[in-house]
């Protein structure tokens, strides 16, 4: 399928750069075996992602945007993160802003309006990020927002009500290799699947993880709750149209919980002594374990 973009910059005082990206092309259609082969994208024999962790991230990023929950991305190599989820999901691009030397709240509002559905944010916490854009992005309706920081460690001296406004999501959990392809799967199948009709049993058995221990207010764990309850529902669901590779339901949830929940909070809390003991585990995934030993030493 061939792809025009109407691109175009528009020059803002306090934005270093902005660029809307808009699909002329639009295709709807929810790609989930598109998604998952973007972001392997085998490099000399090597898998950027790994495949079974590739299916888990592909559930979670659906229904992320399904929610339009403001993802905080901390790490190398987001963008190919976000592309291989936009491109192989909706065929779309992405739009981007670079916060500049000052803040502007009305020119930063502006320009989350001229984007597309999905945006990704550079240079946030910067001189001239404000707490405000955090809000405003959070209350722009219909929108994708992608915020963009290269070091985890800095969100340790970070309220902890940031986490009202984005998500934490480490992408070395992810990334194993550098992604050098520059090719991408567009979606052309449709993919039907109901992604959001809630397992009880889920809610009321697999809950193994003790989320409370982050020391979070009651609505951030709500949140925490919600969006990795639903990510293993949409796993369940692809599962059983043999999708994604079969789990066990206690092994599905342990991974689900600990990628999607546990694992970037405690990362990001300075609390990852909390996380010692999955590596002795043996329901987590031996390639989660591996990329859990650099953030456990």
């Amino acid at each position: 399928m061939q792809n025009n973009y109407d691109k175009k910059v528009i020059e803002y005082d306090s934005l270093l750069s902005v660029s809307f990206n808009h699909s002329v092309s639009y295709s709807n259609e929810n790609n989930f075996d598109s998604v998952v082969q973007n972001l392997c994208q085998n490099n000399e024999n090597a898998a950027v992602v790994n495949k079974n962790i590739a299916q888990l991230l592909a559930c979670f990023l659906f229904v992320i945007e399904n929610y339009k929950v403001p993802l905080l991305l901390l790490g190398p190599h987001s963008e190919h993160l976000i592309k291989s989820f936009t491109y192989g999901a909706f065929n779309k691009g992405y739009s981007e802003l670079t916060f500049g030397n000052q803040f502007n709240g009305i020119e930063f509002k502006q320009a989350l309006d001229n984007c597309g559905q999905f945006v990704l944010i550079n240079n946030i916490f910067s001189s001239s990020f404000s707490e405000n854009s955090l809000y405003l992005a959070h209350c722009c309706e219909g929108k994708n927002i992608f915020w963009q920081y290269p070091f985890y460690e800095d969100l340790q001296v970070q309220p902890k009500s940031l986490f009202h406004f984005a998500y934490p999501f480490i992408t070395e959990l992810f990334v194993e290799v550098i992604p050098y392809a520059t090719s991408l799967s567009f979606g052309t199948q449709r993919l039907e699947f109901d992604m959001y009709q809630a397992y009880s049993i889920y809610s009321d058995k697999f809950e193994l993880l003790d989320f409370q221990e982050l020391g979070l207010s009651k609505l951030q764990i709500s949140t925490i709750k919600s969006i990795v309850n639903e990510t293993h529902d949409l796993h369940v669901e692809l599962e059983e149209a043999g999708i994604c590779t079969p789990m066990t339901d206690i092994q599905r949830a342990t991974n689900i919980e600990l990628l999607f929940g546990l694992i970037p909070f405690c990362i990001c809390l300075g609390k990852q002594a909390l996380l010692n003991k999955y590596l002795d585990d043996d329901n987590v995934l031996p390639e989660i374990k591996a990329n859990l030993k650099f953030f456990c030493s």
